[in-house]
């Protein structure tokens, strides 16, 4: 299965697909409005002076720095600014982020090797359909267990992605995803803490690593997803079913169905549900804040694993808090990117926090059994007993991804035709000059 895999990668052709291409486009323009604002992430200065800065080749351009560095440290940078605000694109398949890492593997690769901005965009796809198809075919156990799929998948996609933008050979793309795979890691007790998005950049590293290595000629297994020992059987822990991995290839992609969901507030995914209906209810002035008893919001079991963090120190923290989140909702009726910086919290946000109580439909499937089984029900008491009540299934998303862009250049007039760019770009020329916009970043 890992040769058929490798086959498949070499064989596709996603600009066949007009509206693979265009979502593409989308999502690499919401990738760049994640990790654009994601550079004043204070814990970026860490990465920096520990690894980047002492990296003396000047191959890559990194976000917000005029100076270029070599690659492997680029993409960790990159890749850790994309998702340092976690207001990156989600996948059901992969259950994770896959942009934050496949993208920067992708841009380093196409600025030193000179690549078009169309073969940029067909290896995206491919990295995006590698992503969702391995982690659908994983299951749900590994991510019970505490692994974080952005970080076991991520890679892995990368490496696909990368391995076709180079026109590697198929023995070259087993090889790829085999490195990729054994570099595979990442814990979710890192949730709501500045590790979190270094996953991101660890798995882009470890993708373009793997990529680098398999060109050189380094092999390993040609079997990493086949037996007994696999990487499905290592972390799938038999809920797997490898083969689907490469069933219905492209029919349709993976960046189609189920698509990339690009997210409008720059908290867990798990939060969104109950932040739309939360907001929706602000907007038809139903209740101040003042006015309310108890919140309740309900979850199928482990429906909230990803929100680890009840009791939020800052709004860095509460980007993994469903009480901080509904809280915010409520009072400010946005969820803007200031509210989720280290700033302390204030004393009324605090207040509204300790009225939100999670529950558990105990009768529900539970999500690490079934992604699919996941909702939130949301119930706003009011102190005269009036009751708003809610369920909902999956975040509304967004697709205003111009306006989202927009909304964290800060009126950067050097940045503003990016969207413009994004949209129009095909050639080699087109791809450098978009490059060569992110050291403009402040």
């Amino acid at each position: 299965m890992t040769k058929k895999l490798a086959e498949l990668i070499y064989m596709s052709d996603p600009s066949q697909s007009d509206k693979a291409m265009e979502e593409a486009r989308l999502g690499i323009l919401d990738f760049l409005a994640s990790a654009f604002p994601g550079t004043t992430d204070p814990n970026l200065n860490i990465i920096w002076d520990t690894i980047v800065n002492s990296d003396a080749v000047e191959q890559t351009t990194v976000y917000g720095k005029k100076q270029k560095v070599g690659q492997l440290n680029a993409v960790l940078y990159n890749g850790y600014a994309g998702h340092a605000l976690d207001f990156d694109d989600v996948h059901s398949g992969m259950g994770g982020h896959p942009s934050t890492v496949i993208l920067p593997v992708l841009f380093s690769l196409a600025e030193v090797r000179k690549c078009s901005a169309r073969d940029l965009l067909k290896a995206y796809i491919v990295g995006i359909e590698v992503a969702g198809k391995v982690g659908k075919a994983l299951g749900n156990i590994y991510e019970h267990k505490g692994f974080h799929s952005t970080s076991v998948i991520g890679g892995i996609g990368a490496a696909a992605a990368g391995a076709y933008l180079l026109n590697l050979n198929i023995e070259e793309i087993t090889n790829a995803i085999g490195l990729a795979a054994t570099q595979a890691s990442g814990l979710k007790i890192h949730f709501g803490s500045p590790t979190k998005p270094l996953h991101a950049g660890l798995a882009a590293q470890a993708g373009l690593m793997a990529v680098l290595l398999a060109e050189k000629g380094l092999k390993g297994s040609e079997e990493v997803f086949d037996g007994p020992i696999s990487f499905f059987a290592a972390y799938g822990s038999g809920d797997s079913i490898p083969e689907t991995a490469v069933q219905n290839w492209g029919e349709p992609w993976q960046i189609l169905e189920p698509g990339l969901q690009y997210k409008p507030y720059p908290c867990c995914f798990a939060t969104h549900v109950a932040a739309d209906i939360i907001l929706k209810w602000k907007k038809q002035n139903l209740f101040s804040n003042k006015d309310i008893s108890k919140i309740n919001i309900t979850f199928p079991p482990d429906g909230d694993a990803a929100l680890i963090v009840r009791n939020p120190k800052n709004g860095y923290d509460g980007r993994f808090s469903m009480e901080y989140v509904a809280a915010v909702a409520i009072i400010e009726g946005n969820l803007g990117v200031e509210f989720f910086k280290e700033q302390e919290i204030r004393e009324d946000i605090k207040a509204l926090m300790n009225k939100v109580e999670r529950l558990y439909d105990e009768n529900a499937e539970s999500v690490s059994i079934n992604k699919d089984a996941r909702f939130t029900h949301v119930e706003i008491i009011l102190n005269n007993q009036t009751t708003f009540a809610e369920k909902g299934f999956y975040p509304k998303g967004t697709r205003d991804i111009k306006g989202k862009f927009n909304s964290v250049i800060s009126g950067n007039e050097k940045l503003k035709n990016i969207p413009n760019l994004v949209e129009e770009m095909n050639s080699v020329k087109d791809l450098e000059k978009l490059i060569s916009l992110f050291r403009e970043v402040k």
